[in-house]
């Protein structure tokens, strides 16, 4: 059960990113509180799957968390530079590049559940 809601937190988180990277200031709040949110659950989620990834291959799972927590300042970063109007387009990618490459190591830490197995 918690694999699943930290997949669907994670697809979820990916696409309220993007819009808040790609509007406009005035509409942007709602998707940054959304995402804000999103972060909460992944980290609850992600600490009790955590148990489970650790025993199975626990440099990787450091790994994980390492990249979780850098995704997440650079999208605080770039939430607090959009504010500004001063995200590049190159900043935007990153982020969601960023975002990307978690979900890869997870579903690499995760072997694939629950879509394989």
């Amino acid at each position: 059960m918690w694999l699943w809601i930290h997949l669907i937190t994670w697809i979820i988180l990916l696409l309220v990113l993007a819009m808040a990277l790609f509007m406009d200031a005035k509409h942007r709040t709602p998707f940054v509180m959304i995402a804000r949110v999103g972060y909460v659950v992944m980290i609850v989620s992600g600490y009790l799957l955590t148990t489970v990834a650790f025993n199975r291959n626990p440099a990787l799972t450091v790994l994980k968390l390492l990249l979780a927590f850098g995704f997440i300042g650079l999208a605080e970063i770039s939430f607090a530079h959009a504010g500004k109007l001063t995200v590049s387009p190159k900043w935007r990618w990153l982020v969601l590049g960023c975002c990307v490459l978690v979900g890869l190591v997870g579903f690499l830490l995760a072997q694939g559940r629950p879509f394989m197995h």
